[in-house]
């Protein structure tokens, strides 16, 4: 079912309540008949992962869709967390401002 990107968020709200994950969310009448058909797709097929995310998503998206991979077995069978993939993990602002300082020193130190 295509969805516009304003109703993915909606639209997994809704599945992690079907899945009795709690909350709710109403969707589209038209939507409801996927919902209903995902729901029971997600129920008979555990152990296959639900969704994948971009890093660009909602970290409340992201949140839920762990949820509902938990529900359904996935973590530890075809779904596996790891750790990032950097060479050499920073925090790109800090760096950043590491960055600005030490420019700004040597162009202090030229001007002397």
């Amino acid at each position: 079912m295509p969805l516009r990107a304003s109703e993915v968020e909606l639209f997994t709200r809704a599945l992690a309540a079907k899945l009795g994950l709690g909350g709710s969310a109403a969707v589209p009448p038209d939507a409801e008949k996927w919902l209903d058909a995902v729901a029971k797709i997600s129920r008979h097929t555990r152990a296959r992962p639900w969704s994948s995310q971009e890093n660009s998503s909602p970290r409340k998206f992201h949140a839920l869709a762990h949820a509902i991979n938990a529900t359904l077995g996935n973590v530890g069978t075809t779904l596996y967390y790891t750790q990032p993939v950097e060479a050499h993990p920073v925090n790109h602002l800090e760096s950043l401002r590491e960055l600005c300082a030490d420019i700004d020193g040597r162009a202090k130190s030229r001007r002397c």
